[in-house]
C-alpha cells in the first residue's frame, strides 16, 4: 500500500507542476482548492473522531450498508 501511495504522490506532484507551468492555476482555481482543502481537513478530523468512538461491528455494518445502497442507486440510475 505504501508503494501505491508513493506512486500517486509523485505522479500528482509532477502533474501539479505541469499544470502550473501550463498556466492552469488561476485565482479561481486556487480559491476553490483552498475551500476543498478546508473540507478535507474538516472531514478527516470528524472521521478520525468518529472512528475512535464507533465499535468495529457497527462501523462494518455502516460501510456495507453504504456500499449496498450505492450499488442499488447505480443499478437503478443506469437502468
Amino acid at each position: 500500500m505504501a508503494m501505491a501511495q508513493t506512486y500517486f504522490l509523485i505522479g500528482n506532484a509532477v502533474m501539479t507542476l505541469v499544470r502550473a507551468y501550463n498556466g492552469f492555476f488561476t485565482t479561481t482555481v486556487l480559491t476553490n482548492y483552498c475551500y476543498g482543502l478546508g473540507g478535507v481537513i474538516i472531514g478527516t478530523t470528524i472521521g478520525a473522531y468518529v472512528l475512535r468512538r464507533i465499535p468495529n461491528r457497527a462501523f462494518r455494518y455502516v460501510v456495507y450498508a453504504y456500499i449496498g445502497v450505492s450499488g442499488v442507486i447505480i443499478l437503478l440510475s443506469n437502468g
